[in-house]
């Protein structure tokens, strides 16, 4: 029971997230058609990422994941993102329609990932969690770079990639509201909303810094979600497809990879040595591509995702 609750939950992880770059997967076709310029094709995703930030914040003021059952709330939150992608794709035309329906995306999906977090909480005891951990954060990585992977396959359309996202996010929907349900370590106790955990966020210093130190890690990591596919046909000239499945690998498969063993590492010797090795290794990753031509990027690119922790 314990380890198909935690394969059923990163399932629903790969599944619903798969809409979030979906857009950026299929970049080249939206510009084309669209007629979209680097700005105005940017907030595409910067859209989405402002939405999940704004629903994150929503959902922890209102304490909703300590009020709602979380099962589901990650239904409810992957089947809104699926509604969204999947208007999106059948009939927007332009940004003005496209951008709104990003946002929505962006704050349904902070019903999906930090909830799902919680649930893979209740089914994971104390030692094990990092493990667990790792489970969870590598399917973030793969559901986050399927839309590579579908784009990949061959020259689709934008439209064709999104609904594809649209379809297996909803199935993610439905996956979470028949087979997921709390684990035996589920806290019970009924959490009022209230502003003051925001200001006791900052009073506590641990959870001030773990924040911060988050906050900084995910600049670089969303930014390079967002930038590899277009710097890889940029730089090496090379089509969609091909640069679709070396972003899939580099970003899904090697980000899985370095994820499950972060969680193992943070299980055997600890909590804080792992971020604290691997985030220096990143960097020493990237300078060849600081001191190289942009046309051999795919060497640095995997050598430099396997190297930051989730």
């Amino acid at each position: 029971m314990f380890n198909r609750q935690r394969a059923l939950i990163a399932l629903v992880q790969i599944l619903g997230l798969s809409v979030w770059f979906s857009t950026t997967a299929a970049v080249s076709s939206l510009r084309s058609e669209w007629g979209l310029g680097s700005i105005a094709a940017g907030w595409l995703t910067a859209s989405v990422q402002i939405g999940f930030a704004a629903g994150a914040v929503a959902s922890a003021l209102l304490t909703l994941a300590d009020r709602i059952r979380r099962q589901r709330l990650v239904a409810a939150g992957a089947g809104c993102a699926a509604v969204c992608t999947a208007v999106l794709a059948c009939g927007a035309h332009g940004l003005g329609e496209a951008i709104p329906l990003r946002f929505v995306t962006g704050f349904a999906l902070a019903g999906v990932y930090p909830v799902g977090m919680k649930l893979m909480a209740t089914w994971s005891e104390s030692a094990a969690r990092g493990r667990s951990f790792g489970v969870l954060i590598g399917a973030l990585t793969l559901g986050s770079a399927l839309p590579h992977l579908i784009n990949g396959l061959g020259p689709l359309p934008w439209r064709a990639v999104l609904g594809i996202a649209a379809a297996l996010c909803a199935v993610a929907a439905v996956i979470a509201l028949a087979a997921l349900v709390p684990g035996p370590h589920l806290d019970g106790r009924l959490i009022r909303p209230s502003p003051r955990y925001a200001l006791a966020m900052f009073a506590d210093r641990g959870v001030r810094l773990t924040n911060v130190g988050y906050f900084g890690h995910m600049w670089e990591l969303y930014a390079l979600w967002t930038w590899l596919a277009i710097f890889l046909m940029a730089g090496n000239r090379r089509d969609a497809t091909v640069a679709g499945g070396i972003a899939f690998v580099a970003i899904g498969v090697a980000g899985a990879a370095g994820s499950l063993v972060g969680g193992w590492a943070a299980d055997r010797i600890g909590r804080r040595p792992p971020p604290l090795a691997h985030s220096p290794s990143a960097h020493p990753a990237a300078w060849p591509h600081r001191c190289s031509s942009p046309r051999r990027p795919r060497r640095w690119s995997r050598s430099w995702w396997c190297g930051v922790p989730r």
